[in-house]
């Protein structure tokens, strides 16, 4: 390694880092290797770190030479049109009538040269017309809420410390921001190059955070004439002679919510072996667990069967099941120039792409279950939706005697988000019950005091048909399962990465968003069963019965 490598240029770095790329190929290093290789590998990965590390550096210091420039250009442009003469100024005169006269103009940008950090166009003299809108736009303030992940920067961030904890998604969306801004103008043709930005490190399992969403509502507000003194908002055509202002926020309805809530363990290796053990139920069915001998020393076994000695049972050795962890993932591209005139869009597409990552996730984890379950028991129709539903209840008293649980032990429920109007619906019809208002907590009740753990999610059997003219489903499923049954095993780290490729460069683009989480689902207990339920809103309630006291 040179002794001082702020002493080379760009090309010898970069030509160096050729040659170690070269020199560890070359080594083809295995397990099998000897110390001397592996040692001389880990001599070239110190090295390479060190080159690429002061590429970067260099890189930032340029961009903070920018900006600085970029603040003197436009400290120098402000107030720059020249003042009018007052009428009652007399003219100069001329000194030299034969030589032309130039009229004076004020330079509009001060002779600053700036060192562009980004392939974009050359600035002009002011702001383009949607940078100036973009600075006059308010902030998307977004609400502060608890959450279960902790969103830290990455290193060599520019203008953040490597590990600063974010805030909120917009505080993180610069983050990327600045990470890209600071990407190499120059590129090594056939390289690609890996810059972090964000890493979200969960500190909680089984709880997921959700964004309001204050953008929309905000404009719902504006827009609602009840506020104004008259009631209305209408002008005249000609009322405004200024042009309109652009409004740079978009509509932002997605949210996480309605996601399967199960327990999370950490997996450290490519997937996890294990087993469900024995069935009970097969060990009590077992007759040879079990003798009797009568009175008159006659042995029979745990069926009844006359034996000529005492049977014993042998226990056989369980089967493990091996399950590997899948990769789920999302790539994004961002054209440089359109996310420099235009970043609200790159965060608007950003935060919806991440929402719909999470719902896929959801929809693969419930499918997971369901498969699992296999197929569905049918239940009769009893001409109500309630009548329906409390066979809920009956499949798991018989899942808690067929695997000897606990009287009070709880059995998940998993039914579509859909479901939950209907039953508000039911419970409003049915006579004698001051029900017209049937809170949400009235319905969960419901499945609680029948020692079931109901879960409304989204993601499974969606509903089919145009907004707002969607048919009621003729049938629901719902899978069950004793509390436990099921955990979800993931990695613990999730990184948010802006990848500088050469090949996109050369079309102005960057990878903004590059981002894999590996999951997978493990059935630890036997017991998952799957019920098809008919949909009948009716209100029908037990027959009411006149009697009349004998006198």
């Amino acid at each position: 390694m040179p002794e001082n490598i702020s002493e080379l240029s760009a090309d010898q770095i970069n030509a160096r880092i050729r040659e170690i790329v070269g020199e560890f190929s070359s080594l083809s290093l295995s397990v099998d290797s000897v110390d001397d290789d592996i040692t001389k590998g880990e001599a070239l990965a110190a090295e390479v770190t060190a080159l690429r590390a002061e590429l970067g550096a260099r890189e930032t210091a340029a961009v903070e030479r920018t900006n600085r420039l970029s603040v003197l250009g436009d400290t120098f442009a402000q107030d720059d049109e020249p003042e009018a003469a007052p009428a009652d100024e007399p003219v100069p005169a001329v000194e030299d009538a034969d030589e032309p006269v130039e009229e004076a103009v004020a330079d509009e940008t001060p002779a600053v040269e700036v060192e562009e950090a980004l392939p974009v166009a050359a600035s002009a003299s002011k702001p383009s017309p949607a940078k100036r809108a973009a600075a006059h736009a308010p902030e998307v303030k977004m609400p502060k809420s608890s959450s279960a992940a902790v969103i830290t920067a990455a290193a060599d961030v520019p203008n953040y410390a490597a590990g600063q904890e974010f805030d909120s998604l917009t505080a993180a969306g610069e983050a990327i921001i600045n990470r890209a801004r600071s990407l190499p103008t120059h590129g090594i043709p056939g390289t690609r190059l890996r810059y972090g930005a964000l890493k979200i490190r969960k500190t909680g399992f089984g709880e997921f955070v959700q964004d309001t969403m204050d953008d929309y509502s905000l404009v719902q507000k504006v827009g609602d004439e009840r506020r104004l003194k008259g009631g209305s908002l209408a002008l005249t055509a000609d009322a405004w002679c200024a042009p309109s202002e652009t409004m740079y926020d978009m509509c932002q309805y997605e949210t996480a919510a309605g996601l399967l809530s199960l327990p999370e363990f950490q997996v450290t290796r490519g997937g996890i072996r294990y087993t469900s053990g024995p069935d009970f139920s097969a060990i009590y069915s077992d007759p040879d667990f079990y003798f009797h001998v009568t009175a008159a020393g006659v042995i029979t076994d745990g069926a009844g069967v006359v034996k000529t000695a005492k049977p014993c049972g042998t226990i056989d050795c369980p089967t493990f099941d091996d399950v590997r962890l899948e990769v789920d993932g999302v790539c994004i591209s961002v054209d440089i120039l359109a996310n420099v005139g235009y970043p609200e869009l790159t965060r608007r597409v950003t935060e919806g792409v991440l929402v719909a990552h999470a719902r896929k996730m959801n929809s693969r984890h419930i499918n997971a279950i369901s498969t699992a379950a296999g197929a569905a028991i049918l239940v009769p129709d009893n001409t109500t939706l309630l009548f329906n539903l409390d066979y809920l209840e009956w499949y798991a008293e018989s899942t808690r005697t067929g695997y000897s649980l606990a009287d009070n032990a709880g059995v998940e429920v998993v039914l579509p988000t859909w479901i939950k109007p209907l039953i508000r619906a039911e419970i409003g019809r049915r006579n004698g019950v001051e029900s017209w208002n049937t809170p949400d907590s009235a319905i969960t009740q419901f499945f609680s005091v029948r020692n079931l753990t109901v879960q409304f999610v989204r993601d499974w059997q969606p509903l089919a048909g145009p907004v707002g003219a969607v048919p009621i489903p003729s049938v629901v499923l719902a899978l069950m399962y004793p509390a436990g049954s099921w955990a979800k095993g993931t990695q613990g780290v999730i990184s948010l990465d802006t990848i500088y490729d050469s090949a996109l460069l050369a079309q102005n683009k960057y990878m903004g968003l590059f981002t894999e989480e590996a999951t997978l689902m493990v059935q630890k207990c036997l017991g998952t069963v799957a019920l098809q339920i008919p949909v009948t809103v009716s209100g029908l309630s037990g027959a009411q019965i006149t009697e009349i006291l004998g006198t």
